[in-house]
């Protein structure tokens, strides 16, 4: 594979926050009785809102396909210690697929949870990379984004966030998520 088509591959996964967002928000606002707030995106998938629910499942689907494209740019560019974690991501990216086919209740909705293991990471890139291949800024952001999404994966399995603001929760936890691994592509896109 060429190299500028591994950097694209790569460099795509820096617009995955907008990926999640943009039909989040506009599926959101065409229906009146959505509250953004105190509703997961999943929920429009199973109550009749009507097309409405496409723009949910087309979100799940370019997070998917961005994920899958990082991790085949992480796989192919030839950064052995990478492997691991693009395995992973190709994961998240299959889970974020059966989200938009399944619905939310479905244990195939979301992959009987493989998605889980996006929260490990943060930590298992500088386990594999060691502290020699990024400054000790990027460092400090990876072990805090890594501190921060096992906080956010507590409140949210432990139940500590307000029912009527369990949404808010999810918003708040989704540029985290996507926005780390944006933030990876655009280090990494540096680095090469």
């Amino acid at each position: 594979m060429k190299k500028q088509t591994i950097a694209i591959l790569i460099r795509q996964a820096c617009f995955l926050p907008l990926y999640y967002l943009v039909p989040l928000l506009v599926a959101g606002s065409l229906v009146t009785d959505y509250n953004q707030v105190g509703q997961h995106a999943s929920e429009i998938n199973i109550a009749e809102y009507g097309n409405t629910k496409n723009w949910i499942s087309i979100m799940c689907f370019a997070v998917g396909t961005s994920y899958v494209l990082f991790s085949i740019g992480l796989l192919k560019n030839g950064w052995r210690n990478f492997g691991l974690i693009g395995v992973l991501f190709i994961l998240f990216g299959i889970s974020m697929y059966n989200n938009s086919i399944y619905p939310i209740g479905s244990p195939m909705h979301g992959y009987y949870g493989i998605g889980i293991l996006s929260i490990v990471t943060p930590f298992l890139i500088l386990a594999q990379n060691g502290n020699n291949d990024f400054t000790n800024e990027t460092i400090t952001l990876i072990k805090t984004v890594g501190m921060l999404m096992i906080f956010y994966l507590w409140i949210l399995f432990s139940e500590l966030d307000p029912g009527n603001l369990n949404a808010l929760t999810k918003r708040l936890g989704a540029p985290l998520f996507y926005g780390w691994t944006a933030c990876l592509a655009y280090i990494l896109t540096q680095k090469s």
